[in-house]
């Protein structure tokens, strides 16, 4: 599966779920907008606060009312911060300056509602701007305390409202300041309402990333699944193929006991008896019956060594592999000149591995000798960690135009397949025949130690 990273695209490039939004589209975006918007809420808050602070200032000069040193000391504090705040808007100093900004609206908020009130002064804007900011800012542990001081002064305000001793007086400019409240709270809720509706859009859409995410990872895993399936539906078929194999095997044996070499023996008793019977009287007759049946023992020898020949080759077991190809490559060295490559040492392989490669070995020289009339006979084995390559080249007559595989191809291909090898045969230029198997080595065997050598 290819994944495409390309986050450069357009919403107009990407497809559509139900007509409005994209089925891919990068998280950056939706993090640039957010941060923007928060960036929008800040920036209002903070001239919200320069607002009110100003119009409180200029209302108490037009009136003539005595100002609170405490509450002209809260106003600078947070002049000096909102400014601080619009200094360090996008440096990396911004989240700490805002921190300072949200920790001192919370500590404004307990006097304000003390010297001020609820409802009477600005306190009630003032708690519901620390509300803001804490929504805006994050939660912090530190925040139980400012808003637990931020209760408890609020419940002493209503305490003192409702027992008729109100905290703070009614302002003279009371009704002009609460219209000057409610187009503040109404402009911070539009930014706030527009944060809210960035980030819910933002996180409706990485919902919609991981839905779908996830359901290319079901993808992935059923299609996981069907090739587990196959490859237990390929293992399963393997091993039927090796109990098959190893079935055909012991008929094979079983018929060559049973026909050739019982009989033999049979009649090999037999003929031991009659020469018993033909000692006495006859033993110019006895001693000729002794001579063919020693033929014939040594011949039933010679089909027993063909028997187990088949079964393993000797010379494996003697020389190993290499030693094994070289000593049957000298053997056919009087009927075709012979170039020969092979390694200083082999990996440990299987007997499965030598068996398969040697035999093919074989069939392929067998077949040159027999049916490519060639002069000279290549014959390369390469050793690489994770598998042996058998080449075979000659040049002779070449492979005929129309290619039906007879007996020998198709066991060098089944030889090779059943060990997860490839067989390759094809014409050479300018003339004869290149052959070439691969048979891949188990991990198992390469980890076990020692090396193999040419004697």
């Amino acid at each position: 599966m290819v994944q495409n990273t390309n986050l450069n695209k357009t919403e107009q490039d990407l497809p559509l779920i139900d007509g409005d939004y994209p089925l891919v589209v990068p998280a950056e975006l939706h993090d640039d907008e957010l941060d923007r918007r928060r960036n929008q809420l800040w920036v209002g808050l903070w001239s919200v606060t320069a607002l009110v602070l100003l119009f409180t200032f200029i209302a108490r000069r037009i009136t003539g009312e005595p100002i609170n040193p405490l509450s002209l000391l809260i106003q600078l504090m947070l002049y000096g911060l909102v400014l601080a705040n619009f200094i360090f808007l996008k440096t990396r100093h911004a989240q700490i300056v805002q921190g300072l900004y949200v920790l001192c609206i919370h500590l404004a908020v307990p006097p304000v509602l003390v010297l001020y009130g609820g409802t009477r002064g600005f306190g009630d804007i003032a708690l519901f701007t620390a509300v803001i900011v804490a929504m805006l800012y994050g939660w912090r542990p530190w925040m139980l305390a400012t808003f637990g001081a931020m209760a408890i002064a609020l419940i002493w305000v209503l305490y003192r409202d409702g027992v008729g001793q109100p905290v703070a007086p009614l302002l003279d400019y009371s009704a002009q300041f609460t219209t000057l409240k409610f187009i503040v709270t109404m402009l911070v809720m539009v930014f706030f309402v527009r944060y809210i509706n960035t980030f819910y859009k933002g996180l409706l859409d990485k919902y919609r990333r991981f839905a779908e995410k996830q359901v290319r990872l079901n993808g992935d895993l059923q299609a996981s699944e069907r090739t587990l399936a196959t490859l237990n539906m390929n293992l399963k078929l393997s091993r039927q193929k090796i109990v098959t194999a190893r079935e055909e095997e012991r008929r094979r044996l079983r018929r060559d006991l049973h026909d050739g070499l019982g009989p033999t023996l049979a009649a090999q008793m037999f003929r031991i008896g009659v020469a018993q019977n033909t000692l006495a009287k006859d033993p110019a007759k006895t001693a000729v019956l002794l001579n063919d049946l020693e033929r014939d023992i040594d011949q039933t020898l010679n089909d027993v060594r063909q028997l187990v020949y088949g079964l393993r080759p000797p010379l494996l077991d003697q020389f190993g592999l290499i030693g094994a190809i070289a000593d049957f490559a000298n053997q056919q060295a009087e009927r075709i000149h012979i170039e020969l490559s092979l390694p200083d040492r082999l990996p440990p392989l299987d007997a499965a591995v030598e068996v398969a490669l040697f035999r093919i070995f074989q069939t392929a020289l067998d077949n040159v000798l027999k049916h490519a009339h060639a002069t000279i006979c290549t014959i390369r084995l390469m050793a690489e960690p994770d598998a042996l390559t058998l080449s075979i080249q000659d040049d002779g007559v070449g492979l005929p135009e129309s290619l039906a595989e007879g007996v020998g191809l198709t066991a060098m291909r089944e030889r090779a397949e059943e060990l997860s090898g490839t067989f390759q045969v094809a014409p050479r230029q300018p003339q004869g025949t290149y052959l070439q198997v691969v048979i891949p080595l188990i991990e198992e065997a390469n980890s076990k130690k020692g090396t193999q050598s040419h004697d």
